[in-house]
């Protein structure tokens, strides 16, 4: 008994389609290939024959020992491959917190240059109100009266009604008058109109309040020579 035992030779089988390695008794084999160094074993549970290659042959024992370090080998792949997996999922992780970090940085970026458009628009819009108030005084400046020296003459008799001076426009028609006229001459429209141009010319008038202050004048005047009249009577 324990010859034939002795005898007996054993393979290690592996078998792709379950990835299984199996011990099994040489002689169980069928169709042996030398030269691929596989065979077919038939499994009377399944009823079926399945292809396997031959990892090891030798005795039960030898057999046995190759089977286990086979099965650690898969086992370490296995693991291997999860850890190849966990790593590559910590990739994935690390690389979608990177992400999220830009993207922070990024909406963070984009409302600081939105914060700096709004500002920018700000000042623009008070630069815009500087330029127009500026405009604004540089128009009035020159509406602004001419210097006495520029200021256009109006003559009479060798005199020049704007150089006429006067504490008040009421006394400067008044001191006017009593160049153009004289006590025995009646109101002269022609001399009237040379007042209202002195007038106009030495108190800067602006065009639209011209025909108000001509009736003022004309009115200031006839007042003037009415009183004159009334005091030689």
């Amino acid at each position: 008994m324990s010859i034939e035992q002795k005898d007996e030779v054993y393979v290690v089988m592996f078998f792709e389609e379950d990835n299984t390695n199996v011990v099994m008794e040489k002689d169980k084999l069928i169709g042996y290939d030398v030269q691929e160094n596989s065979a077919m074993v038939y499994f009377p549970k399944s009823k079926k024959l399945y292809s396997g290659k031959i990892k090891k042959e030798g005795s039960k024992k030898k057999c046995e020992k190759k089977c286990k370090k086979l099965i650690d080998s898969q086992k370490t792949d296995v693991s291997s491959t999860e850890d190849d997996n966990r790593t590559t999922e910590d990739t994935d992780k690390s690389s979608k917190a990177k992400y999220e970090e830009q993207t922070s940085s990024l909406t963070i970026y984009l409302q600081e240059v939105k914060k700096l458009k709004l500002e920018f628009d700000e000042i623009k819009s008070t630069l815009v109100d500087i330029k127009n108030t500026l405009s604004e005084l540089v128009q009035n400046q020159t509406r602004l009266p001419p210097p006495e020296s520029e200021k256009k003459k109006i003559m009479y008799n060798d005199k020049n009604l704007v150089d006429v001076s006067a504490s008040s426009t009421v006394k400067y028609v008044t001191q006017c008058m009593e160049i153009l006229f004289t006590k025995e001459q009646t109101l002269d429209i022609t001399k009237i109109e040379l007042l209202r141009d002195a007038f106009f010319v030495k108190y800067n008038i602006a065009v639209s309040n011209q025909d108000e202050t001509y009736e003022w004048i004309k009115n200031k005047a006839k007042r003037k020579c009415l009183d004159t009249n009334l005091n030689d009577e």
